[in-house]
């Protein structure tokens, strides 16, 4: 009977879950939300004109990561940043791989965008400093440099540049539309570029953001947000900005 009714519970539970989508975000973060966008718009000039000179597409990179911005927290930004100083420094990515920064980014994903990047020699210099360190530098300091680099909104837009510059030199995003673009790339952002691209549709329905504590999945699909704030907020944001300037994106291929 026990038994019988934690499975009824888990299955109301589920369908809880499934419920839940991109509508009530704003609902569920609160004045934080309404934090994320303001942000956004503090930043979007200096956002746009630092991405299309990298000759990425901020319209489809900023929903991406917009996710990332408002689960930021100063506080726990800290911590994680100390953890990282302690633990990634000495041990590496074993021992400490925590996301920092407005963007969220991870040694990790900086490691691996570097050895991309260095396989693709005919990117542009912007996006190629990504793998330069100072001649002599031991992996020690290289991870402290990387530490350093994350915390830099300049850089992170540099690693957001060339994360775009791999993923579509990856993947085919032409035949995609904005929204399919938006949706495609905060999945790949949120659950690794090097996936593939069936991996990376698959993680485009995952229910896990964001997670608690001890890891627990949230309710909300990564990716639904992303969507949701292209189609409500920065589509027309960036519209703004496009015709001020007159600019437009092009994807950097080698």
């Amino acid at each position: 009977m026990k038994a019988g009714r934690r499975a009824l519970l888990s299955a109301i539970a589920l369908l809880c879950a499934l419920s839940v989508g991109a509508d009530d975000v704003r609902q569920g973060f609160g004045d934080r939300y309404g934090d994320a966008v303001h942000y956004v718009e503090s930043r979007a000039d200096v956002w746009c004109s630092r991405l299309r000179a990298m000759g990425a597409d901020a319209r489809v990179l900023v929903p991406a990561v917009f996710p990332e911005i408002l689960k930021y927290t100063s506080f726990r930004d800290d911590i994680e940043t100390l953890g990282l100083a302690v633990l990634y420094v000495s041990g590496g990515t074993a021992r400490g791989n925590f996301s920092i920064g407005r963007f969220q980014m991870k040694p990790s994903f900086v490691e691996a965008l570097e050895t991309q990047v260095a396989r693709r020699p005919a990117l542009p210099a912007i996006l190629r400093a990504i793998t330069g360190f100072p001649g002599g530098a031991t992996e020690k300091d290289r991870r402290t440099i990387r530490i350093e680099r994350i915390r830099s909104e300049e850089w992170q837009l540099t690693y957001l540049g060339a994360f775009y510059a791999v993923v579509a030199d990856r993947f085919d995003l032409h035949g995609l539309s904005v929204e399919e673009q938006v949706r495609f790339v905060s999945a790949a952002y949120n659950r690794g570029f090097l996936n593939t691209a069936e991996e990376i549709r698959r993680a485009e329905g995952f229910r896990i953001f964001p997670r608690g504590a001890g890891g627990r999945p949230g309710p909300y699909r990564y990716t639904d947000i992303a969507v949701d704030f292209f189609e409500s907020t920065w589509d027309a944001m960036y519209a703004v900005r496009a015709n001020n300037t007159g600019g437009s994106a092009r994807a950097v291929r080698p």
